[in-house]
């Protein structure tokens, strides 16, 4: 990498950093850092570290061919890796446990349409949800011994899941 200021600008080494790198770069960042970066979201600083996490763990998961549609994203301490509830849980009547949790869209597959709803722009959305709508009607003509509503809950969407474009 050739550095003709004395250093190399971010946005160049962003292109050679893995997203679990970014990911734990972020985490520590000064919070001041942090906002900035989350702004641009309309994000916090806690749920922009959350999406990242999550986002590494299923990026890693398709990078190596590890099994995609049941994959809940969980640390290396076991534990359940979370988005926050959004409008969008809310918005689309995802049901809730007796914490007042979401059962779905937190840290399964949903929770990346999610994701991409919250930072993608709308164009880049709306192309990532017709990519996905594709791939769930080819699968749901090719199955012969279970229902799409079981596959797709197995993968945390909800029954309504189509509606995110419209939000």
């Amino acid at each position: 990498m050739i550095c003709l200021y004395g250093y190399v600008p971010f946005w160049v080494l962003v292109n050679t950093l893995t997203l679990g790198t970014i990911s734990k770069f972020y985490s520590y960042m000064v919070v001041k850092d942090q906002n900035d970066v989350g702004r641009k979201f309309k994000l916090k600083p806690n749920e922009l570290s959350s999406i990242l996490f999550v986002l590494s763990i299923y990026r890693n998961a398709c990078a190596h061919d590890e099994r995609l549609y049941n994959l809940k994203a969980i640390n290396k301490n076991g534990r359940p890796n979370m988005i926050k509830s959004t409008p969008l849980h809310t918005s689309l009547v995802i049901p809730q446990d007796s914490s007042g949790n979401h059962k779905h869209g937190k840290n399964d597959l949903f929770s990346i349409v999610i994701i991409f709803k919250l930072v993608l722009s709308k164009t880049s959305f709306n192309r990532s949800f017709y990519a996905i709508k594709t791939e769930i009607e080819k699968l749901e003509k090719q199955l012969n011994t279970i229902e799409i509503g079981d596959v797709l809950l197995e993968m945390g969407f909800p029954k309504n899941w189509y509606a995110i474009k419209n939000i």
